[in-house]
């Protein structure tokens, strides 16, 4: 005589627990493939670095051999290196199943600022310090009238650092200082002659007669050359 059959309530149930026992299977084997040693990272390559070495960049990433690529984050890894002086922008790429790739672009010393006892601070276009030299950058402009930051932030104001960030290295080779007040700019030049330049607009067009008025015949008997108007300008 064959038993009762168990009653639908009962037959769900059991469908249930097999199908929960099922999917925590299937997590715990993908966790563990996750943890397992062929999906760890085994190497951590930096490309794009001239002035911040591949070290401090890994460093600054946290990334390190063993960790499970999987639960690597791209966006996290990227803002940690994006935090070091140099660096202006990180991409990281994972390249399965074994490699992460940093991919840096740094920041380009535009100009530098006196920071005492001998000191010279570097900074970008943005203003930001990039490093501390004991010798005098060679073929960037000083910034007058700012006060310096440490390394990592911006020296106020950040003026004359964004008229630096908009010359040609050939025209920034020129520019002895940079002072800016009110918003108005005044540059000296390496012969000497003070160039007023005005409101920080038309940069391109003030620069270019600029240069053109100090190739002039005669030029270093002048003292000042006004491009405040570009169209026009005056040499005295």
């Amino acid at each position: 005589m064959s038993g009762a059959r168990p009653s639908a309530r009962v037959v769900r149930r059991r469908r249930l627990v097999v199908a929960t026992l099922v999917v925590l299977v299937l997590l715990t084997g993908a966790w563990m493939v996750t943890r397992s040693p062929l999906l760890d990272v085994d190497r951590v390559e930096v490309r794009g670095t001239t002035q911040v070495t591949p070290d401090a960049v890994q460093a600054a990433a946290g990334v390190h051999p063993g960790d499970p690529m999987v639960w690597l984050d791209a966006g996290d890894v990227a803002g940690r290196v994006e935090t070091l002086p140099w660096v202006r922008h990180a991409s990281v790429q994972r390249e399965w199943p074994d490699t992460v790739r940093i991919t840096v672009r740094e920041r380009a010393p535009v100009a530098w600022v006196a920071a005492g006892d001998g000191a010279f601070l570097v900074v970008d276009r943005t203003g930001r310090g990039l490093a501390v030299d004991s010798t005098q950058p060679a073929g960037l402009p000083q910034l007058l009238d700012v006060t310096p930051a440490p390394v990592g932030a911006a020296i106020t104001p950040v003026g004359g650092a964004w008229l630096a960030g908009h010359l040609r290295a050939d025209e920034l080779a020129l520019v002895a200082s940079i002072t800016v007040r009110d918003a108005r700019a005044t540059l000296q030049v390496t012969s000497g002659q003070e160039v007023r330049f005005g409101r920080l607009s038309q940069v391109g067009d003030k620069m270019r007669a600029a240069v053109a008025v100090l190739g002039q015949p005669g030029i270093g008997e002048r003292t000042y050359i006004d491009v405040s108007a570009p169209s026009t300008p005056v040499a005295g």
